[in-house]
């Protein structure tokens, strides 16, 4: 038997916060799946224009790899 385990964190946020603690242990980056959540109740899912830090457990949204640069606008 394989034990399993999912935790959810929902993060409220106000159009300016770019730093999002990972409050729960996770052991690679692809254990984490990042979703946004409109304020009409509508869902997206993240899979782009995000760095995880693993070292110090924060999301950067939008954010980059150090050295990385941001896509043209």
């Amino acid at each position: 038997m394989i034990a399993t385990s999912e935790n959810q964190v929902i993060y409220e946020g106000n159009g300016q916060q770019k730093e999002w603690r990972i409050t729960f242990k996770i052991l690679e980056e692809k254990d984490l799946h990042l979703m946004r959540i409109g304020a009409d109740g509508s869902k997206e899912d993240v899979v782009s224009d995000y760095y995880i830090n693993m070292d110090d457990n924060i999301v950067y949204y939008p954010g980059y790899a150090p050295g990385a640069e941001e896509p043209n606008e």
